[in-house]
Protein backbone atom coordinates (compact mmCIF):
# COMPACT_ATOMS: atom_id res chain seq x y z
CA UNK A 1 0.00 0.00 0.00
CA UNK A 2 1.64 3.22 -1.27
CA UNK A 3 1.91 5.39 2.45
CA UNK A 4 -0.48 8.17 1.35
CA UNK A 5 -3.07 5.95 0.93
CA UNK A 6 -2.25 4.11 3.98
CA UNK A 7 -2.45 7.89 5.89
CA UNK A 8 -5.93 8.46 3.65
CA UNK A 9 -7.20 4.86 5.22
CA UNK A 10 -6.52 5.45 8.60
CA UNK A 11 -8.12 8.72 8.67
CA UNK A 12 -11.12 7.76 7.46
CA UNK A 13 -10.90 4.34 9.71
CA UNK A 14 -10.94 7.47 12.76
CA UNK A 15 -13.42 10.06 11.25
CA UNK A 16 -10.96 12.22 10.49
CA UNK A 17 -11.84 12.21 6.93
CA UNK A 18 -14.66 11.44 4.78
CA UNK A 19 -14.34 8.21 2.23
CA UNK A 20 -13.89 10.31 -1.03
CA UNK A 21 -12.94 9.07 -4.50
CA UNK A 22 -9.36 9.60 -4.43
CA UNK A 23 -9.29 6.86 -0.92
CA UNK A 24 -11.12 4.53 -3.40
CA UNK A 25 -9.03 4.19 -6.89
CA UNK A 26 -5.64 4.65 -4.31
CA UNK A 27 -2.76 6.93 -5.31
CA UNK A 28 -1.77 6.02 -8.92
CA UNK A 29 1.51 6.88 -7.86
CA UNK A 30 2.26 3.58 -5.71
CA UNK A 31 0.24 1.44 -8.42
CA UNK A 32 3.16 -0.32 -9.60
CA UNK A 33 1.02 -2.45 -12.26
CA UNK A 34 -0.12 0.49 -14.18
CA UNK A 35 1.41 2.46 -16.86
CA UNK A 36 1.52 6.45 -17.17
CA UNK A 37 -1.18 6.53 -19.26
CA UNK A 38 -2.91 4.15 -16.75
CA UNK A 39 -2.30 6.18 -13.88
CA UNK A 40 -3.12 9.26 -16.16
CA UNK A 41 -7.19 7.54 -16.51
CA UNK A 42 -7.04 7.11 -12.83
CA UNK A 43 -6.43 10.44 -12.58
CA UNK A 44 -9.26 11.29 -14.74
CA UNK A 45 -11.75 9.26 -13.34
CA UNK A 46 -11.19 10.24 -9.99
CA UNK A 47 -12.00 13.81 -11.27
CA UNK A 48 -14.87 13.01 -13.11
CA UNK A 49 -16.41 10.48 -10.44
CA UNK A 50 -15.94 13.46 -7.82
CA UNK A 51 -17.68 16.15 -10.81
CA UNK A 52 -20.51 13.62 -11.74
CA UNK A 53 -21.77 11.87 -8.08
CA UNK A 54 -20.38 15.38 -5.93
CA UNK A 55 -18.46 14.11 -2.72
CA UNK A 56 -21.30 13.27 -0.47
CA UNK A 57 -22.33 10.38 -2.71
CA UNK A 58 -19.81 8.11 -2.08
CA UNK A 59 -19.57 7.97 2.10
CA UNK A 60 -23.43 8.12 2.15
CA UNK A 61 -23.14 5.09 -0.35
CA UNK A 62 -20.47 3.07 2.00
CA UNK A 63 -21.43 4.61 5.38
CA UNK A 64 -25.11 3.35 6.10
CA UNK A 65 -25.14 5.78 8.92
CA UNK A 66 -24.76 8.20 7.12
CA UNK A 67 -27.82 7.82 4.78
CA UNK A 68 -31.35 8.75 5.68
CA UNK A 69 -34.30 7.19 6.95
CA UNK A 70 -36.42 6.56 3.90
CA UNK A 71 -40.05 6.91 4.57
CA UNK A 72 -42.16 3.44 4.85
CA UNK A 73 -44.07 2.64 1.51
CA UNK A 74 -47.69 2.49 1.53
CA UNK A 75 -49.07 -0.62 0.05
CA UNK A 76 -51.41 -0.36 -2.49
CA UNK A 77 -53.30 -2.84 -2.22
Amino acid sequence: MHPRDEKMWRAIDQGRRAIDWEAWFGAPEGADYLTPAGQAVTNCAVAGLTTFFENPWLPKAVTPALRRARPARRSSV
